[in-house]
């Protein structure tokens, strides 16, 4: 095993994930902002989450990287995500939306409102005692490990992570907003190593953490790290064996022994 000098994270769906999730808090918002009637919660739930899935996919495709490549910030991104859901939501629960076009006023007040207190919570409760754990592993050279985050997200993820109490564990935080790329695209951890001044790292001494096969696991490898998956669900068989985990307990101990 090769000794490990940093440890980059993955954000969503590694270390954080929306709590409650994402179709109850745009369901939740339009009840409260847009008149959609409260017995309708579930029904909107489930047609939010379609919509979800799908616009969210498009806005991607046509917007990479939170529009970061396009002018777009990622506030106005999101946005027209939150309002294509609301319309298809309100399609779906047969209440006219002819009225709740995009420049209507009480559309932005529900989408301000979820975009600034849009809520998530800890995949795993041990992270904090975890992370800090890592931090104290030595590293060779009277050094320890350090951490970093890459994420595909936007400008708010170290707001999120300083929410967890988890942001002070990571030396540099770099979303896909940031860097301009994202995974598989490895140029986003090229970013991230140059953000740290570690640019001439042996690539076998970063081991990359993440809960997605194509995007974590085959793009660190194809960087030259060494890399994890994280999942407590039995997904991504794929993976080399040894090296599919299930909790951040059984990744501290990867760690361990690795720099023992």
């Amino acid at each position: 095993m090769n000794l490990i000098r940093l440890v980059i994270f993955d954000v969503t769906g590694t270390l954080l994930k929306p709590c409650p999730p994402v179709q109850f808090q745009y369901a939740e918002a339009a009840i409260k902002y847009l008149g959609l009637p409260g017995d309708k919660l579930h029904f909107a739930e489930k047609a939010i989450e379609t919509s979800f899935a799908d616009t969210f996919r498009a806005q991607r495709l046509k917007y990479p990287c939170y529009g970061a490549l396009h002018n777009v910030s990622s506030k106005t991104w999101w946005f027209h995500v939150f309002a294509k859901c609301i319309e298809d939501c309100f399609t779906h629960v047969h209440k006219p939306v002819r009225k709740l076009g995009l420049s209507n006023e009480n559309m932005h007040t529900a989408f301000e409102d979820v975009y600034m207190n849009f809520k998530w919570s800890l995949v795993y409760e041990d992270a904090y005692a975890v992370l800090m754990s890592i931090k104290n592993i030595p590293a060779g050279d009277s050094s320890f490990v350090r951490l970093a985050a890459v994420s595909n997200s936007d400008q708010r993820t170290s707001e999120v992570l300083s929410q967890s109490n988890i942001r002070n564990f990571f030396d540099v935080v770099v979303t896909s907003e940031d860097a301009k790329c994202e995974k598989p695209n490895i140029r986003i951890f090229e970013y991230a190593l140059d953000k740290l001044s570690l640019g001439d790292i042996d690539r076998n001494q970063v081991l990359h953490v993440g809960d997605t096969y194509e995007k974590d696991y085959v793009s660190a490898r194809n960087a030259g790290f060494q890399a994890v998956l994280l999942s407590s669900e039995q997904q991504l068989s794929a993976a080399q064996e040894g090296h599919n985990l299930k909790n951040l307990s059984q990744l501290l101990a990867f760690i361990k022994a690795s720099n023992s």
